[in-house]
């Protein structure tokens, strides 16, 4: 990767928080996604990882390009969502019983965002942000979840060792560019990472 540092960063205040946010904004704004988020709620959001978790940085000369987000489980907003179950053929709130199916625990791991500036994506930032990410929980799983419409994302995760957990799906609203609301399904994904060798 050159002229990338990926690690983990301080982001206290300043313009490194600009910049987090600024980026944030604009890769979820993207189609297919088109998100559109104030600079206040994304700012409230990382206010929360910062307490709850571990952001990375990955940066080039002009700043900011990448940047993911891993807490613990306990800590991620997808518990006690609304989950559609498949196998039951119904809705129901994600909670430890269910997680457990899986051997997911409140101290496993979670990555919670992923982003990369268009600029520098398929030079490989992603993936050593990925690969720090779990090496903050090397000897738990790790946990995501992904838009089903961001095939390029589940290439991604798939690549490095996830795989869906089929049956399981949760489909959150999100206001849109144009001010509208739109459900976007999203699937749960799982690495083991206790073993990080073949990583």
């Amino acid at each position: 990767m050159s002229s990338i540092e990926c690690g983990k960063h301080s982001y206290a205040g300043g313009n490194r928080l600009d910049e987090l946010v600024a980026l944030y904004r604009t890769v979820f704004a993207e189609p297919p996604s088109s998100q559109w988020w104030s600079k206040e709620s994304v700012i409230a959001m990382f206010d929360r990882y910062f307490q709850t978790g571990s952001v990375l940085g990955a940066f080039s000369g002009e700043g900011l390009v990448g940047f993911a987000v891993v807490q613990p489980l306990a800590s991620a907003s997808i518990i006690s969502q609304q989950t559609w179950i498949e196998p039951e053929q119904k809705w129901r709130l994600l909670d430890w019983q269910l997680l457990d199916e899986f051997g997911l625990v409140p101290d496993c791991g979670y990555l919670a965002d992923l982003a990369v500036a268009a600029s520098h994506r398929r030079q490989g930032i992603a993936s050593e942000l990925v690969r720090l990410g779990c090496q903050q929980y090397p000897d738990k799983p790790m946990l995501l979840r992904v838009s089903a419409c961001k095939s390029d994302a589940i290439a991604l995760y798939l690549k490095l060792g996830f795989a869906r957990i089929p049956g399981l799906e949760q489909r959150p609203e999100y206001r849109q560019q144009d001010g509208s609301l739109k459900t976007e399904p999203k699937f749960l994904m799982l690495k083991d990472t206790t073993s990080l060798s073949g990583y």
